[in-house]
């Protein structure tokens, strides 16, 4: 479960539950959260809302909350996943994905067979990674007995990418 999605659930019911400083609480239970307390949150957030005697749209709203962190408590273990170094947000994937893939491939008037588009994201991989140059001296060694004649094989190997 990514944690972005349990944080704003934690805002929602902060914006439900109006405690006296929104973002002390809103840190607090997400503390709790990654320490792997998810079920002392939901029985936090379900005292409140008797406690406040909440009733219609902002009690359904709370249930809901708390029906989405009982269903998923079970992939909301995030204590042991960043202990094992596991990533809990796809920020970094969701960014990785823009550049690699959208910032090169969306341009404006762009057509793309499946073929091509697969072999732009792997040219993208390799220099996003920093391995330009190395897939670049390997393919020149494996290519150049093919293209030894061509004066101009290298950068226009280059130029192509």
């Amino acid at each position: 479960m990514d944690l972005i999605h349990v944080i704003q659930r934690v805002w929602d019911a902060a914006a439900i539950l109006k405690p006296e400083n929104p973002t002390a609480f809103a840190k607090s239970h997400i503390k709790s959260i990654l320490e792997g307390n998810v079920k002392s949150v939901i029985q936090s957030f379900r005292w409140q809302s008797t406690h406040l005697a909440l009733c219609g749209k902002p009690s359904n709203g709370m249930e809901t909350i708390c029906n989405f962190l009982e269903n998923n408590a079970t992939r909301m273990k995030y204590n042991e996943y960043l202990a094992k170094g596991y990533h809990i947000a796809t920020g970094f994937i969701e960014g990785a994905c823009r550049h690699i893939i959208k910032d090169r491939m969306e341009r404006s008037g762009m057509r793309w067979t499946i073929e091509g588009a697969q072999n732009m994201q792997y040219l993208r991989c390799i220099d996003a990674g920093g391995l330009w140059k190395q897939f670049a001296k390997s393919h020149e060694s494996k290519s150049l007995a093919h293209f030894k004649n061509r004066r101009n094989y290298a950068s226009s190997f280059q130029l192509a990418a």
